[in-house]
């Protein structure tokens, strides 16, 4: 399993060079699916998720679809994944991308999905890859995430969009890494899965566990 979790990939050099070393393609040829079911329940201005596009587009030359999940029968999903070197998706509210998925049928799947196709998470995209916090108002009847890998995601918590209701407590995260290791990552960082190997990428970014940082960049 090769998972890039992130704030905000879209555009990132050091992350993209990581994306590009996963797949084992040039940008050029590399082919993306795009799963942005997370979005359509935000309001607001979307120029982050068009914005989001268009950096994908500029900075991959491969074939680049939009896998409307809810669309579509479940063998329908998984032939049309099966035919991209990556699956990128995009941020909004968590809560809803786990019921859309539960939804589906798409959680059972995506194990399977993940042995041969990479997962580049943006945001939400991330966050439902792992387990979920605790102290998280509860939406959609979501209490877990996947749990496909038992650490927590907490994005942007350095960078423009941590501002507002996304700029959590600190202490929160220190609370919570009590029960499970916690990445906090900047919008310029990402952890990688490969395999058996974890590790943080990027720029500004930490490991927390029991309380107390154990990895930083």
């Amino acid at each position: 399993m090769k998972l890039v979790l992130a704030s905000s990939p879209e555009g990132k050099k050091k992350i993209t060079k990581k994306i590009i070393e996963l797949v084992g393609k040039p940008a050029k040829d590399i082919s993306i699916c795009v799963i942005s079911e997370a979005q359509s329940v935000k309001t607001g201005d979307r120029r982050w998720f068009i914005n989001g596009l268009h950096k994908v587009s500029k900075t991959f030359g491969g074939d680049i679809g939009i896998c409307n999940l809810l669309a579509l029968s479940l063998n329908e999903i998984r032939d049309q994944l099966l035919k991209y070197d990556v699956i990128w998706c995009f941020g909004g509210n968590t809560d809803y991308l786990k019921f859309a998925f539960d939804k589906i049928g798409f959680s059972a799947i995506l194990p399977q999905l993940l042995k041969k196709i990479i997962w580049v998470g943006s945001s939400a995209g991330s966050c439902v890859i792992g387990r979920r916090h605790s102290f998280t108002p509860i939406e959609y009847g979501i209490t877990d995430y996947l749990g496909l890998v038992n650490f927590c995601i907490r994005p942007h918590i350095w960078g423009k969009y941590a501002q507002g209701k996304e700029k959590y407590k600190y202490e929160n995260l220190l609370k919570e890494s009590h029960k499970r290791a916690i990445y906090a990552l900047s919008d310029k960082s990402a952890v990688i899965v490969d395999g058996e190997k974890i590790y943080l990428h990027g720029k500004k970014a930490q490991k927390i566990e029991s309380g107390k940082i154990t990895e930083m960049i």
